[in-house]
């Protein structure tokens, strides 16, 4: 039951938002509407998952509480270290078994080898591992079972995120029931549905065709002609924006109807002009979370380390810019998947970011912002190879065809999409380089000057028509197409 499904749209978000309204105007205390929220979330993750995601969710969540809980009330300093860390474990291992299993499963019986990925577990594990720091915190406070359990398997970021502080949304949650602007916030959040489903099926869905037969020809052994190469990267870059972005805008104005804020996660990344700065707007709450539990303790632990062996210029920036870098990103990548694809992903961001790094610290000439952002466009789409090629051979052939090598006598297995997909390849661009993204049009984050840059939402009637527009196109495509999948609820 995706977001982009008839079904939820017309059956199961009436019925929640109706519930969840009712309890919190004639509920008594915080528990009802907190209760409500679970029951819904439980709902959602069996109907999407089924309850093979259901039961493995539950169990690796429930153990990540109990040592977190004991976790919170432990005084002494080395057990606290034992208990951390084994929460960690605990959520870990079972991510990396699901993700990596293909590695070791001929040594596997036939039904562990044959079980499928849990639906969300990456994002669950993610939250859980943010529960574990909040509550190695000094003074931090345990939240109620039932608060816990709402906010971590909170349906609207329950998929694809966006990441959040556990201990924060259940205090939304525990408090959103009764809030004083309640219709500000229904329009807030409609609007952003309205957006996040026309992005994702007017703008990214028409594409998926495209990119879909490229990538197939490609994994059937055929190298393509350079412009259908080029032209099947470019649509999956934006394919892929639109799809994640979409479903983050619907995300947010799923809670926001419930008076549930969460952050952003898109802050037009595809105007970035330096690898750096493409990471802070691309899937911000995943690289916030990465730096705070990766790369910013490694760097802190090469520094103390340096200023003791006291190690030249080159190698203090190797050990405390250049190793945190390669490894946040290598993780990353082996995050995103099982398979050699998703390492070298991993590896070429980290390497990236190293010469972005290397380039500011040690001062070389300013490159001016057209070259940056096209410089920064390029590697990000050409990356992306490896992150949408079933296989490294296969990524070696969209290579080799973005390079005009091999094309001349190969099979011409696809061929340049037809003027109705390029015309809503063109739009999209437009609208990802030329207009403000959602947060900005919503007022939430501020916008470049310009005239585009003053567009903001009101709640007025043009914005209620222009939302409602943006909704109706959107379902009629999903009533005559179908709800493709979000790409990244494979992850």
């Amino acid at each position: 039951m995706p977001f982009n499904s008839l079904a939820f749209l017309s059956q199961f978000l009436p019925l929640f938002l109706a519930a969840f309204w009712l309890a919190g105007r004639f509920g008594t205390g915080r528990t009802v509407a907190t209760a409500v929220v679970l029951a819904a979330s439980l709902v959602f993750f069996q109907a999407a998952g089924g309850w093979y995601s259901l039961g493995i969710g539950l169990a690796s969540l429930s153990l990540t509480y109990l040592i977190g809980s004991r976790l919170c009330r432990s005084d002494g300093a080395g057990m606290r270290r034992v208990l951390f860390f084994a929460g960690l474990l605990s959520g870990l291992l079972p991510l990396i078994f699901f993700k990596y299993k293909f590695a070791f499963s001929q040594s596997l019986p036939g039904f562990w080898a044959d079980i499928g990925m849990p639906l969300a577990l990456s994002f669950l594990v993610f939250q859980q591992v943010t529960f574990l720091f909040e509550m190695n915190r000094d003074g931090a406070v345990c939240p109620r079972p039932l608060d816990y359990f709402a906010a971590v398997l909170f349906f609207p970021k329950l998929v694809c995120g966006p990441l959040t502080s556990v201990c924060d949304v259940a205090r939304q949650i525990g408090t959103s029931g009764g809030q004083r602007d309640a219709r500000r916030d229904l329009w807030i959040g409609a609007t952003y549905l309205s957006l996040g489903l026309f992005k994702k099926a007017v703008l990214s869905d028409p594409l998926r065709p495209a990119v879909d037969a490229v990538y197939s020809s490609l994994a059937a052994g055929a190298t393509l002609p350079m412009a259908e190469a080029w032209t099947g990267l470019l649509l999956f870059f934006l394919m892929l924006y639109f799809d994640f972005s979409g479903y983050t805008d619907i995300a947010i104005g799923l809670a926001r109807a419930c008076g549930i804020v969460l952050p952003g996660n898109f802050k037009s990344p595809l105007k970035a002009c330096s690898l750096a700065d493409f990471w802070s707007r691309w899937h911000a709450t995943l690289t916030k979370f990465l730096m705070g539990v990766i790369y910013n303790p490694l760097a802190l632990w090469r520094t103390r380390a340096s200023m003791r062996t006291r190690p030249g210029r080159l190698r203090m920036f190797f050990e405390t810019a250049a190793f945190p870098a390669v490894v946040t990103m290598l993780v990353s990548g082996i995050w995103h998947g099982g398979g050699w694809s998703f390492i070298i992903f991993g590896l070429l961001h980290g390497l990236g970011l190293t010469v972005n790094q290397a380039w500011r610290q040690f001062k070389a000439p300013r490159l001016p912002a057209v070259a940056g952002w096209a410089a920064t466009f390029v590697f990000v789409m050409v990356s992306l190879i490896f992150f949408r090629a079933a296989d490294v051979p296969t990524a070696a052939r969209m290579l080799a065809s973005l390079a005009g090598v091999g094309a001349e006598g190969a099979p011409r297995a696809a061929s340049l999409p037809d003027w109705r997909i390029l015309w809503v390849a063109a739009a999209a661009a437009a609208i990802a380089l030329g207009l403000p993204n959602s947060h900005q049009i919503m007022g939430e984050e501020k916008a470049a000057p310009g005239i585009l840059g003053g567009l903001r939402w009101a709640p007025t009637l043009p914005w209620a028509a222009g939302a409602l527009a943006c909704a109706v196109c959107a379902v009629a495509l999903l009533w005559r197409f179908g709800s493709p999948p979000f790409v990244y609820s494979a992850f």
